[in-house]
């Protein structure tokens, strides 16, 4: 089952920052704001000029290339886009690290994208400089703050000229690096290419409301923030209010509290401050300003979207995508009462294939595969592995297990790596996953099959965080693990009870956009570090 709903609109024959900038009419409309320190933004026009002069400083200093690789690894700042744009207009790329992690782990990254040269801020410069020699980087890191001081002093740095294409390589060029989440296996770099981010620009305007604040509160080096604060904040003119980033997950009430104070009207909210909203502890902030939203990250339960629109009158859609495709389903209210991220959106093919790659019939499961100016261009130096994801039609294979439902919408189903092998049955955690979270005593749960030797297959075995407040006094944890397990065993196939158990997490490892790092949880409880009460 192959389709394609929206008329294939032509892209425009320009690069990124021909679109943004050159293009771009309302050249003193402020797009980048400071949240903690409003006096500190960027306008089109300065932005676009603070770009050019930071290309020429990488010009005259450090004789950019094209093709060279700038890395950052800092906290949020606006100058973090900044820094985005300067390579990437005078054709070379730039990488974006995670800030919050080890300098090994840096170090690994910046090897992996053949950095030339690392930005980052005073906070991190330390551990970051760590990372640069591990690495064996050319040069010493550079932070904003020497960016600033450089932009704003005498020295006579020419303003660069930005790299010019011709329509038919504007797909073939690179221009940025962003690090799948491993929440699936091995790090790789996903390439994105300079008609990728032209066309990922233009597909939020299916979604993104046509607000005039946005909220940007999780780490820039997600590439969900390359497709809003980075580039489609700027064609829309709206004026993306930068919060720092102090730990991996921002708090949900600082969240509440800056929409208040900015008067926000256009964010993504990741599930769990989306679950927060939903509840008595936010009734204190003012969140008029917010009419519509969309979750990213991972998919919030209906339950949720409907909770925050009895209490707050927020429509929330639940936005999918991948860092190999930023923009394939429209999302919507509508469709995510329904359980879905939305249909296919413009300039978007998609099919459903069986385990045979071929495609499924109307109304069955299979693998969603996508073809799109929005997917990347490859993993970046590992042909292999991007031959993997692609077939010979040229359609991306996701990973991800969907059906469509009679009104054309997707609904996911799970992750195809995630699939259960009890015996012959092939389960999906979803499956098992949307009955466990009704427990009252189950605030947060994953689902996963843990191997067991003795009987040369795995066994379904339930992750859950407890919500203690609703387990009776009388009851201890051994006696609610007992009742959730009961409880679960009784509304499923056999095939899918908790032959392995339940097991208690004081917290589920993440990626900071909030996806359970499922690996992860198998690492930890083959090692021990988890263990059944």
């Amino acid at each position: 089952m192959t389709v394609r709903p929206h008329p294939n609109t032509p892209l425009p024959d320009a690069s990124i920052y021909e679109v943004l900038f050159e293009n771009n009419v309302n050249k003193n409309a402020v797009v980048l704001v400071d949240a903690e320190n409003t006096d500190r933004f960027y306008t089109v026009a300065s932005l676009q000029e603070s770009v050019l002069k930071f290309g020429g400083f990488l010009q005259q200093k450090y004789d950019w290339k094209a093709g060279d690789v700038l890395a950052i690894c800092a906290g949020n700042d606006i100058d973090y886009v900044l820094c985005l744009h300067g390579s990437v207009t005078i054709g070379g790329l730039s990488a974006t690290v995670d800030h919050h992690t080890s300098a090994e782990d840096i170090a690994e990254s910046l090897r992996l994208v053949q950095a030339k040269l690392v930005v980052t801020d005073d906070e991190y410069k330390t551990v970051v400089a760590e990372a640069v020699q591990l690495a064996a980087l050319p040069h010493s890191v550079i932070t904003f703050k020497d960016i600033q001081t450089l932009l704003s002093g005498d020295a006579l740095i020419p303003l660069a000229a930005p790299a010019r294409y011709e329509p038919d390589q504007l797909a073939a060029v690179p221009a940025y690096l962003y690090f799948t989440s491993g929440t699936t296996g091995t790090k790789k770099a996903v390439c994105i290419s300079q008609r990728n981010a032209v066309a990922i620009a233009y597909f939020m305007d299916t979604f993104i409301p046509c607000g005039t604040r946005a909220l940007t509160y999780t780490a820039i080096h997600h590439i969900g923030q390359l497709a809003l604060t980075t580039h489609h904040g700027i064609l829309r003119n709206i004026a993306h209010y930068i919060m720092d980033v102090k730990s991996e997950h921002t708090k949900a009430l600082d969240v509440c509290e800056a929409i208040q104070k900015h008067k926000i009207d256009t964010i993504v909210l990741v599930p769990w401050v989306a679950n927060t909203i939903a509840k008595d502890v936010c009734n204190a902030y003012d969140l008029s300003s917010l009419r519509e939203a969309q979750c990213g990250g991972s998919t919030v339960d209906a339950s949720i979207i409907k909770r925050v629109y009895e209490r707050r009158g927020i429509k929330l859609g639940n936005a999918y995508a991948l860092t190999e495709v930023m923009g394939l389903l429209v999302p919507s209210w509508e469709s995510a009462m329904k359980g879905s991220p939305g249909r296919a959106g413009p300039r978007t093919t998609l099919k459903l294939v069986d385990v045979s790659d071929k495609e499924v019939a109307p109304g069955g499961t299979g693998e969603l595969c996508v073809k799109s100016p929005t997917v990347f261009m490859g993993y970046y130096n590992d042909p292999e592995a991007t031959k993997a994801v692609f077939d010979e039609d040229g359609f991306f294979h996701t990973g991800d297990l969907f059906c469509m439902n009679e009104d054309g919408e997707y609904v996911f189903n799970d992750r195809k790596k995630n699939l259960i092998k009890y015996f012959n049955h092939h389960l999906y955690p979803a499956d098992i996953e949307s009955v466990l979270i009704r427990h009252p005593y189950v605030s947060e749960c994953c689902v996963l099959g843990i191997y067991s030797p003795e009987e040369a297959t795995e066994f379904v075995t339930a992750f859950v965080s407890l919500s203690k407040e609703h387990i009776p006094v009388n009851h201890d944890v051994k006696e609610a693990l007992r009742h959730i397990r009961e409880y679960v065993d009784s509304r499923v196939l056999d095939a899918r009870r908790l032959r392995g158990g339940v097991v208690v997490m004081e917290s589920f490892p993440r990626t900071a956009f909030g996806k359970i790092l499922r690996p992860k949880i198998q690492e930890m409880y083959k090692n021990g570090l988890i263990v059944q009460v």
